[in-house]
């Protein structure tokens, strides 16, 4: 399963039975009137996307601060809990959410703080959400005023972010369990100047009642059902309005449907409101203080969108809309964008604007045409599926699933191996971009899915039966594609040489599955050593005095997430010198000090550097 892949297992099978699926926006806005034939008014679709959440944050920045910013509000990118809270407080300012990793601001988002001149930031969350090193980062590039707004926990922190605003009247309480119901309200409450306060689902916690006990609240607005936010605490809050529904999506609409008259309909932008890793909140963050600049809504979707958003949607837009997907085609598909549009225009969307409790397999979208009698679906399509092309076939028991295929599409083969289909060609790690690679991807390959199930059959023995649909996806694959279907843990390990010297260097290999971990930091006993993982998986490291350690590699984001430990034991070095490291200076706690007869005095000695061999101190004193 690796390389180029026998017409065996690479080619994968989605079954879409969808409906609309939502799309987005790339830097630069490009109207698209390709799906206007010659209608007379048509809306226009645009996407703001990167390779990862974080550089979609940036283009997000770029697009909407052409001219620069003097705050900007930083937030980490890959835990929901701090982040969520911050539109209100970058409309209140006029700045961009960045996103952030934990450990460190990485060289483009630097580049981009330049960019705006930004003169104050707010960093959201404590140290376990973005690190001192991204507060140092920011002092660094010279941004004077650096202002950390962080809590014992997400509701504390909600709190803080809330005591940045002035003037509040009414607030939004939400859940900090989950991140929909607050992306829902995010734009709208940043437009409006309500706080966002998190709740727990039975009673306000203790951070957010304080903050309460000494304002004059006149409306809240509760974000969710009763099983998020229940009806108890609804009547502790003073004038309360529910805005929920059955699933997110309702709660979305409903949101969208009270605040009309607040909403300005010439942009609509379209985020992933859910997925399969919990995390998906990213790019609706980001968006949300675009929006509230434009008083724009923000639509949720996954793989469709439900008719009665879709109803609501076409009911406001008008021919100078703008529908701006906010994230790639793999997080929101081209095929939403473009049901939308047709929508709008009256066009059949050959199965309906989307049924909510259909969603597609996987991260695409698209509706499947439906077969009948003796005939299968063939489709070909790419980004897990974001549909190319589709044929239904009459079954001819002579023909097997290439023969097929070759009448549809260009297909390149290599020894009996598919290298390409119409031009998209597998693609090794060694093709990889740095940035997939850091993101924990092995390759670009082809996969099959049978009726929504992976075929471990090749395509040349995929058995075909009336009513089949057979999918060939086009996508980047990572370790889950090397490991039985269900697996969960990440499967990473770390290689450690048996031999080790006190101060000699040695490397260690980072492994996922087997692949190299790219971008792994190493630390020992706790401590970082500085060194991070290459391409291969390699890094060098010292450790300068003998005895057990344990040694951690750690990727804190990327597909490939996650750490191990491994026990070493280092033993004095020998034939390449001494292993001794030499003490270099002892500082006391005091210098001068004025003491009367008979008290007494402790000192306390610090030893540099802290790994020196012999740290034992003589203590001596003199009546002088």
């Amino acid at each position: 399963m690796k390389g180029m892949k026998k017409i065996i297992g690479k080619i994968v099978m989605l079954l879409f039975v969808i409906g609309i699926a939502l799309s987005g926006f790339t830097g630069n806005v490009y109207a698209d009137s390709s799906s206007a034939g010659n209608m007379s008014t048509t809306a226009n679709e645009n996407r703001l996307w990167g390779e990862d959440r974080i550089e979609t944050s940036l283009k997000i920045s770029q697009e909407g601060w052409k001219y620069g910013a003097a705050t900007a509000v930083i937030a980490q990118g890959y835990g929901y809990a701090d982040a969520l809270c911050a539109a209100p407080l970058a409309k209140k300012y006029n700045a961009p959410i960045i996103l952030s990793r934990q450990g460190s601001l990485d060289d483009e988002t630097i580049k981009e703080l330049k960019r705006l001149k930004v003169d104050r930031a707010f960093v959201i969350g404590g140290t376990g959400s973005l690190s001192d090193n991204v507060e140092s980062q920011l002092k660094d590039i010279g941004v004077s005023v650096v202002k950390r707004l962080g809590g014992q926990d997400r509701y504390e922190t909600s709190v803080k972010i809330a005591e940045e605003l002035e003037n509040v009247s009414n607030i939004v309480v939400a859940s900090g369990s989950g991140y929909a119901d607050s992306l829902s309200i995010a734009a709208i409450a940043a437009k409006k100047g309500m706080p966002i306060l998190l709740s727990q689902s039975d009673a306000l916690p203790q951070a957010v009642k304080n903050y309460l006990k000494n304002r004059n609240i006149e409306k809240t607005y509760i974000i969710g059902g009763t099983g998020v936010i229940s009806s108890n605490l609804e009547s502790s809050l003073t004038n309360a309005v529910r805005l929920g529904g059955d699933t997110r999506f309702d709660t979305n609409l409903a949101v969208l449907q009270n605040f009309k008259s607040d909403l300005n309909f010439s942009n609509v932008y379209v985020a992933r409101g859910n997925g399969p890793n919990g995390d998906e909140f990213a790019d609706a963050l980001s968006g949300s203080a675009l929006a509230a600049t434009e008083s724009a809504p923000v639509v949720l979707t996954d793989n469709t969108v439900a008719s009665k958003t879709a109803d609501f949607l076409k009911e406001n837009m008008s021919d100078k809309t703008v529908i701006i997907a906010l994230g790639g085609i793999a997080v929101v598909p081209a095929v939403i964008l473009d049901d939308l549009v047709r929508y709008f225009n009256g066009e059949s969307t050959s199965g309906g604007i989307g049924d909510e409790t259909k969603p597609g397999t996987g991260g695409g979208g698209g509706v499947v045409i439906p077969t009948t009698g003796n005939t299968f679906t063939l489709v070909i399509s790419r980004d897990n599926g974001t549909i190319i092309k589709q044929k239904v076939f009459d079954i001819d028991n002579s023909k097997n699933a290439l023969d097929y295929l070759k009448t549809m599409a260009n297909v390149t083969e290599k020894s009996g191996f598919i290298t390409g289909i119409d031009g998209n060609s597998s693609v090794s790690i060694e093709g990889l971009t740095n940035s997939d690679r850091k993101a924990g991807y092995y390759g670009v390959d082809w996969f099959i899915y049978l009726n929504g199930s992976r075929s471990g059959a090749g395509i040349q023995s995929v058995n075909i039966q009336p009513g089949s649909t057979l999918n060939l996806d086009y996508h980047k694959w990572d370790w889950h594609d090397l490991m039985d279907p269900g697996t969960t843990a990440v499967p990473l390990s770390l290689s450690i040489p048996d031999s080790i010297q006190s101060g000699k260097s040695f490397s260690v290999k980072f492994t996922c599955a087997g692949k190299p971990v790219y971008g792994g930091a190493i630390s020992v006993d706790g401590k970082s050593t500085g060194s991070t993982t290459d391409q291969n998986g390699n890094a060098d490291i010292t450790i300068n005095t003998s005895g057990s350690y344990e040694v951690k590699a750690e990727k804190d984001s990327g597909q490939d997430k996650g750490s191990v430990t491994k026990t070493v034991n280092v033993s004095s070095g020998g034939g390449g010198g001494s292993s001794t490291i030499d003490v270099t200076g002892v500082t006391l706690n005091t210098s001068k000090v004025t003491m009367a007869q008979g008290n007494i005095l402790r000192l306390k000695a610090t030893v540099e550097p802290d790994e020196a061999s012999n740290k034992n101190v003589t203590w001596s004193s003199s009546d002088d």
